[in-house]
């Protein structure tokens, strides 16, 4: 198993393209599956590997799945922690839960003195978060969510490596 993390570049010509140059590499190395997962919200981000993910099915000699576009059930599906009522949605980019993952794993990351003089927001727009960051803290399940997501991307994956 091979893990590659990548950030979103600035162009997105650019992004395609690493990712076209990455999935052509694995293939030449002999590896036959791809899976991704991706933990950026960004609508042109996922678009852009959807559509890498597609011409790269059709150009290269490689099977590539971005795993947040698998919705088949598997058994025995982990549950996940429900959410907390009357959290402030939509919660995408920088707002309650990955605050919230940032500040569980490294909290000295959080300016929490800042984060909690937030205001909510619906969209991107003006401040670069979506949700409700300054709630960061009534977010209680976040290792349980992750724990859970891992396992259901596991399962699924094992369901696809072994057709």
């Amino acid at each position: 198993m091979l893990t590659i993390h990548i950030a979103l570049a600035k162009r997105l010509e650019t992004f395609k393209a690493m990712l076209m140059d990455i999935f052509g590499s694995l293939s030449s190395l002999g590896f036959s599956k791809v899976f991704i997962i991706n933990a950026h919200g960004d609508k042109t981000h996922v678009e852009t590997i959807r559509y890498s993910v597609k011409e790269a099915n059709n150009k290269l000699d490689i099977q590539v799945w971005f795993l947040s576009d698998i919705t088949f059930p598997v058994d025995n599906s982990p549950i996940f922690p429900k959410p907390r009522e009357g959290k402030f949605e939509p919660d995408y980019h920088a707002g309650a839960n990955e605050t919230a993952a940032v500040w569980t794993f490294f909290p000295e990351k959080v300016d929490t003195a800042v984060v909690k003089g937030l205001e909510p927001q619906n969209s991107f727009d003006p401040l670069g978060y979506c949700g409700d960051p300054a709630n960061f803290d009534l977010e209680k399940h976040v290792i349980e969510f992750f724990e859970a997501d891992a396992e259901l991307d596991s399962l699924r994956i094992k369901v696809l490596v072994d057709k």
